[in-house]
């Protein structure tokens, strides 16, 4: 197992502006340093912000994903370079085990340089669930059940990945993906299943990809809530696993991306701004 130097450069960056509902951080994408999102999984918006000086600039407006009563329960976000991707839980929500048609969406975005949204696609990943012979038995299915959570989404080659916190099947966190210009073009694709042992019987929280590489933060679960999170690297070809500890492991890590070259920064639920840190 390898850690994180201890002389790492982490600190909690300063924010500029106003988070909104900024103890609900749930996800973060980067086109490049002045081109980011933020998602706070209490709401039915995204966050617009660049990454300046140290500092967290965050644009005022919010970019609406549309008409909704209730939360879209954004769980993930990635980017193509071009266009942001971004997924609600597609759960039923966690307190009281309801169905919300609100949280069951994917959405593509082109957002331009100065925050405002230019195109939007929605669609569901409901089908793909129910379709699929290992994940469709757990379709509105409680967490408490180990029913479906989705909380990580990556884009690499072509295709959307989509990770999950839950279910955890033989031990194993669920990775789905499939061929994004078919998905979005409605044209018949192949869903492929990968698993992955992240010990502890720990789950998908967050995850990117960089120079062909996976990186999962792996978290607590419907089968282990109260496991600390670490980062861990995969490479697709030959599924050699590797841990690196994260800061404040022991908090809820669920926002996570390379923002300054191979500079990390990390966002948490339940803390103040998100806890922004860099590392």
């Amino acid at each position: 197992r390898k850690e994180s130097s201890a002389a790492s450069d982490v600190y909690k960056r300063q924010v500029k502006g106003k988070i909104y509902k900024d103890k609900d951080i749930s996800a973060v994408s980067c086109i490049n340093t002045n081109k980011c999102v933020l998602a706070s999984d209490e709401t039915n918006f995204l966050q617009f912000f660049s990454l300046k000086n140290n500092k967290m600039l965050m644009h005022k407006d919010k970019i609406k994903l549309g008409k909704y009563k209730n939360e879209n329960d954004i769980e993930g976000l990635t980017h193509d370079g071009e266009y942001f991707y971004a997924v609600g839980s597609h759960a039923l929500s966690r307190k009281k085990g309801k169905y919300k048609s609100s949280r069951y969406h994917i959405f593509k975005m082109k957002i331009d340089d100065n925050g405002k949204l230019e195109e939007i696609m929605v669609s569901s990943l409901s089908n793909i669930i129910k379709g699929s012979k290992k994940l469709g038995i757990f379709y509105q299915k409680s967490s408490k059940d180990n029913g479906i959570d989705i909380e990580g989404l990556g884009y690499y080659k072509g295709k959307l990945f989509v990770g999950f916190r839950g279910p955890i099947i033989g031990m194993k966190a669920q990775i789905i993906s499939f061929d994004s210009q078919k998905f979005w073009d409605n044209d018949k694709f192949e869903v492929e299943h990968l698993e992955f042992d992240l010990k502890d019987k720990r789950g998908i929280r967050s995850m990117e990809f960089r120079d062909d590489l996976l990186f999962i933060v792996a978290g607590a679960s419907p089968l282990n809530e109260s496991v600390k999170s670490e980062l861990v690297k995969i490479n697709l070809k030959t599924k050699k696993q590797e841990y690196f500890s994260v800061p404040n492991d022991d908090l809820k890590l669920e926002g996570f991306e390379f923002a300054l070259d191979s500079k990390k920064i990390y966002f948490y639920d339940s803390q103040e701004n998100g806890m922004p840190t860099l590392e």
